[in-house]
């Protein structure tokens, strides 16, 4: 299962969010500030990382940015309540109320695109420029 960086920086939604992550059988590491974000990726390899929507979005796309520039294949959801913007660094986006086993299922999903061959191309890569699910789901897909 996926390696997963969850970033939040309040302690009651970022406990929830992963006990809901680890009991889909992902091992999950939480992060609450962008020093410890950073510093765990210089200790630590990450399949996916999870941004909870009170990270304000300086910090999650200062260190989005950090991982998508230091480990191109890693695969980044934000979270989001009602709006978001400058989500462009995002391989998944998803409502922070819709089911939790949505996230599970995403994070899932895009661990296992990292190691699928999208017709012939490099491993991590699909040849989707954007893909959107059903709206129950809550998702929302930018698939390089």
């Amino acid at each position: 299962m996926a390696r997963v960086l969850s970033v939040g920086y309040l302690q009651e939604f970022l406990k929830k969010r992963n006990e809901h992550i680890a009991g889909g059988g992902h091992t999950v590491i939480p992060a609450t500030s962008i020093e410890q974000a950073l510093a765990l990726a210089s200790e630590d390899k990450f399949d996916v990382m999870v941004f909870g929507h009170f990270v304000p979005t300086e910090d999650r796309n200062t260190i989005a940015r950090y991982f998508k520039e230091h480990f191109p294949l890693i695969a980044i959801i934000f979270l989001y309540e009602t709006h978001i913007e400058k989500a462009e660094l995002a391989d998944a986006i998803l409502n922070v109320h819709g089911d939790p086993q949505d996230l599970v299922q995403t994070i899932t999903y895009l661990h296992q695109r990292q190691h699928t061959d999208w017709a012939g191309r490099a491993k991590g890569l699909a040849c989707f420029s954007a893909m959107v699910l059903p709206s129950s789901l809550n998702y929302i897909f930018r698939i390089m």
